[in-house]
């Protein structure tokens, strides 16, 4: 193989014949997928699935793309066991070595398969140059692996109702409100959003995506697990498992530790009953009164913030001091953070977001109850993008808290507010703050030391004094609502994802902005990206909250 690097779409089907793990109920199965580089120690990648409950034969259909894969990597899966009061339990494992011959078998069964799809009527073609058949004969499969490529009609004949069709679509524009343009610049060539799997039109099975579930295209494999050594059994059921395998489409990176995760977005929203009690939510689909979170599994974290989690909480900011240092209040938000992202299989829906249209679709164009909406994120360690609505009544602002959706974490990646901004409601403000923002990025950048400081115990931007009257708001809503409807893959035309760095908990250093801009450009190709700086650009955030009423506090009352 003439190709070092190469493109990897696996598929995880799921197991059968997995044994009885527990004395009531079956199994409760869930993977753990491992990328191990050749020369290092640590693992390029890891990846833990949803969990399936009470089942010997769990479906996941779960796809994870990857490029820059060097040959020589090894894929380890784990299957365990989830337990509630002890430890999880390993059920068995296998392994996969992408060495030269397996990756030309993959290449030849990928190109095989593209081909047989390209000449169907009505299938769409692959989105990525379709593979040269490798020259090298073909060996004899290994002993107990079954392998055969499968076309566009798939490897299962019952697709769920999943993934979105990621058609064509221009990649999304990013700007960086309140920083300079060599680093805007500098990470343009950094993102990678117009990188595309076959699998994005051609696409895979999915469990709940927001669109038409595609077709695998690639190798499949039946791989026997092996069981742990306390089940004193050989086997442990058997993993289908799918590889797609292309040459490298992003060129050569600077050795084995570019592997690069490229998606696709898995999300998962938890509704509570109990918090939408309190908090005043009520889900327009299911009409039960609902406090979702929302937790997305973003893609090339490592390549945008290859550090991780390097922004501590703000330990100049009071009400952090309070949290932080107090056992019992980090026992409740630890309590809070539970009851809404705790995976018991209950009041979740789970899929796939191929781009930036299907984010517009998932948050139904930032609407709900005839409203437009502001969200409180964070993003984790773990490379989890976590949000829910951000609210101005207290309780509901005491949930929405980045603590809580951090799980009290010390250090975060990065956290603060965002919104959807629908076609024909961007805020002058924000389209003409650029030159002044950059220019005021710069002069805060030269004064370190107490400039620093003093933006480290800024809690917040602060909140504008006015808003819109309730008809205005409702003709928004009513606008974002209809223009959501035509959202979908990476179909966002006109709509603009705005993210800042408004967090008092843990006040991120405005210097990473366009690493965030490039980050989320990456994961939501079709929507244009705007990041604003909560200190340099206030009046950029005031124009924004005065369009999204739920974020304005409630007007002070007259004095009498």
């Amino acid at each position: 193989m003439s190709h070092r690097l190469v493109d990897i779409d696996l598929f995880v089907k799921g197991c059968h014949d997995l044994p009885k793990m527990d004395f009531v109920g079956h199994a409760d199965p869930y993977f753990i997928l491992t990328f191990m580089t050749p020369g290092q120690e640590k693992a390029a990648f890891e990846y833990r699935s949803h969990v399936h409950y009470n089942t010997g034969h769990p479906v996941w259909n779960e796809e994870i793309n990857f490029t820059r894969v060097p040959i020589g990597t090894k894929v380890h899966i784990q299957v365990m066991d989830k337990d509630h009061l002890t430890a999880h339990d390993p059920v068995g494992d296998c392994e996969l070595l992408l060495d030269e011959d397996f990756l030309d078998r993959a290449m030849l069964a990928t190109a095989s398969a593209e081909s047989v799809a390209a000449s169907v009527p009505g299938t769409p073609a692959a989105a990525t140059p379709r593979a040269a058949s490798p020259q090298r004969s073909r060996p004899p499969s290994s002993p107990g692996i079954a392998r055969h490529s499968t076309g566009a009609a798939g490897s299962d004949a019952g697709a769920g109702g999943a993934g979105g069709g990621g058609g064509g679509g221009t990649p999304g524009r990013m700007s960086t409100s309140g920083l300079g343009d060599a680093a805007a610049s500098h990470l343009d060539r950094l993102s990678l959003g117009d990188v595309s799997s076959a699998a994005s039109s051609a696409g895979l099975h999915g469990d709940s995506a927001m669109g038409r579930a595609p077709a695998f295209l690639g190798l499949e494999l039946q791989l026997p697990l092996r069981a742990d050594a306390s089940m004193r059994r050989p086997s442990a059921g058997t993993l289908s498992l799918g590889v797609g395998c292309r040459p490298c489409t992003t060129g050569c990176g600077s050795g084995p530790g570019d592997l690069l995760h490229r998606g696709p977005v898995r999300y998962r929203t938890a509704s509570s009953w109990v918090a939408g009690r309190l908090t005043g939510h009520t889900d327009a689909d299911s009409g039960w009164r609902a406090y979702a979170a929302y937790k997305l599994r973003l893609a090339g974290l490592n390549e945008f913030f290859p550090d991780g989690a390097q922004q501590p909480w703000n330990r100049a900011y009071d009400k952090a001091q309070q949290v932080f240092n107090s056992k019992a209040l980090r026992a409740a938000v630890h309590t809070q953070h539970n009851m809404l992202y705790a995976d018991n299989g209950k009041q979740k829906r789970r899929g796939v977001l191929r781009g930036g249209g299907d984010l517009v679709a998932l948050l139904r164009g930032g609407v709900r109850n005839g409203a437009r909406r502001y969200y409180t994120y964070c993003i984790n360690a773990d490379g989890s993008l976590c949000f829910s609505e951000t609210g101005a009544k207290f309780f509901s602002d005491f949930m929405s808290k980045h603590a809580m959706h951090a799980d009290m974490a010390d250090c975060v990646v990065y956290a603060g507010e965002f919104t959807l901004v629908p076609p024909g409601l961007m805020p002058p403000e924000l389209q003409q703050s650029v030159p002044a923002a950059a220019e005021a990025a710069e002069a805060a950048a030269g004064a370190a030391g107490a400039g620093a400081a003093a933006a480290a115990e800024a809690p917040a931007a602060s909140t504008p004094a006015g808003r819109i009257d309730p008809t205005e708001a409702a003709a928004d809503a009513a606008l974002a609502t209809a223009a959501a409807a035509a959202c979908s893959g990476q179909q966002a035309e006109g709509w603009t994802l705005v993210f800042d760095n408004n967090s008092g908990t843990y006040a991120p250093a405005s210097s990473q902005l366009p690493y965030l801009a490039a980050l989320l450009r990456f994961n939501f190709p079709g929507l244009r990206v705007e990041v604003v700086d909560s200190l340099a650009c206030k009046h950029v955030l005031a124009a924004l909250h005065r369009r999204v009423p739920s974020r304005c506090p409630p007007a002070t009352p007259a004095k009498k």
